[in-house]
């Protein structure tokens, strides 16, 4: 059972201990990311992200990483859309090392300048890497969440990064780090003890943010009303990305995930068996469910030679339209990945971490143990799964977004499309 505790500071600490294992990971959740920002602060939440690195190894004069390898303890970090994990994973021995590298994540950011540059021109360079600003997501994600924060990437843009220094990271950290967008996840063999060390080492001051966020997506304005049409951005290679909205508070954790899965899970996922394994159209393809409490979308991406193109959007919607009319053993092949293999998750202290983290606290879904969880997925039904793919794959939902050369007829795609009602 999960079991929850307070830190000093006022911060939720929740524990999930196994103490059969041999490791544990110890979290941080932020609810903090793009869907927060603002344009004129775009991109601040994942400069913090990286400056908290190198700001804990200043405050430990050096020490953090030597410290991090002598434990073989991996101290890393993810940013998202809607929140920010800190994280580290050990052997149970050291999770007295892994609390003091911990009660350094809310020390003040005093950085001085020549520690703030380098780490800059890391996250530029990371921008320019990944070259985001030309790729099929970031132009679709601008037409899906248009005139919202979520339309804008996580990474910032170089030049609005250029304006954040010193003076701005540390409000933006203090700001950032508050007790009401903050909680601790503890998972895998950890004792009594360590819990109570650890629930003492964080006993410094925390500053209360008012109003807490609670993963309330902007929504745009045509949200499940969406155009007839198919947006193109130009380019030489052809790349096709489906999305469809989705009204989140309609459906469980459970239903969303189990439909996600029949499309694009394993060997048997539709999508993969009709564009790739039967028919070799593509070859991988890259698929995302995207919630948040109020909202969502499932995005179905893939690259496909022009000649394919027509032909690739016929047997997705002919995907889609056969899970409308009913379901025969599809269930069957997604269904043991949260049934038999429940107990599975058990054995992996980070991903286990990361799934109750996000499922429950994040998402907000009423999992009060993993049981409850199993239980959740058992009970969706063939004809649940068809009713919700009749109401989520429908026009009004759908945004269709491509890369491809200006030839390609857009009109004749989006008479496709009309298939779907």
């Amino acid at each position: 059972m999960e079991e929850k505790r307070i830190t000093a500071s006022g911060i939720p600490v929740y524990v999930y201990q196994n103490p059969a294992l041999h490791g544990f990971c110890l979290s941080l959740y932020v609810r903090a990311g793009s869907m927060y920002e603002a344009e004129e602060n775009s991109g601040e939440t994942h400069l913090i992200e990286h400056m908290v690195f190198r700001n804990i190894n200043y405050c430990m004069n050096g020490g953090l990483y030597p410290l991090l390898d002598r434990c073989g303890l991996s101290f890393n970090a993810e940013t998202y859309k809607e929140f920010v994990q800190f994280y580290i994973v050990g052997a149970k021995e050291h999770f007295s090392d892994a609390v003091t590298v911990f009660s350094h994540l809310f020390d003040p950011m005093v950085l001085p300048r020549e520690q703030i540059a380098p780490e800059r021109l890391r996250v530029k360079s990371e921008i320019r890497e990944s070259d985001e600003g030309t790729s099929l997501d970031y132009f679709s994600d601008g037409i899906v969440w248009n005139g919202t924060s979520l339309a804008r990437s996580i990474l910032g843009r170089a030049g609005t990064l250029d304006r954040m220094g010193s003076k701005f990271l540390a409000n933006a950290a203090r700001r950032i780090f508050s007790r009401n967008n903050l909680f601790f996840y503890v998972t895998g063999a950890v004792s009594q003890e360590g819990l109570e060390a650890f629930c003492a080492a964080l006993s410094f001051p925390v500053a209360e943010t008012v109003p807490t966020r609670s993963n309330i997506a902007p929504l745009p304005a045509n949200f499940g009303n969406r155009p007839r049409t198919v947006f193109l951005k130009n380019s030489d290679e052809t790349v096709v990305r489906f999305s469809f909205d989705f009204d989140s508070e309609k459906y469980t954790n459970a239903e969303l995930m189990l439909l996600y899965d029949i499309l694009f899970y394993g060997e048997c996922g539709k999508v993969y068996r009709e564009l790739s394994d039967k028919r070799g159209l593509i070859y991988s393809f890259d698929p995302c469910l995207e919630r948040y409490r109020n909202g969502g979308a499932l995005h179905l991406k893939y690259e496909v030679r022009p000649s394919n193109l027509v032909r690739s959007v016929e047997i997705v919607c002919e995907i889609l339209q056969g899970l409308k009319a009913g379901l025969t053993d599809e269930l069957e092949y997604v269904l043991p990945l949260y049934l038999d293999n429940a107990g599975l998750l058990f054995d992996n202290a980070e991903e286990f971490n990361w799934n109750r983290a996000y499922e429950v606290h994040i998402l907000d879904c009423p999992y009060p143990d993993h049981a409850a969880r199993r239980a959740a997925f058992a009970s969706v039904s063939p004809q649940r799964i068809s009713e919700i793919a009749r109401e989520i794959f429908r026009t009004c939902n759908l945004t269709l977004a491509l890369k491809g050369n200006r030839q390609i007829k857009l009109d004749q795609l989006v008479k496709i499309t009309d298939v779907l009602g």
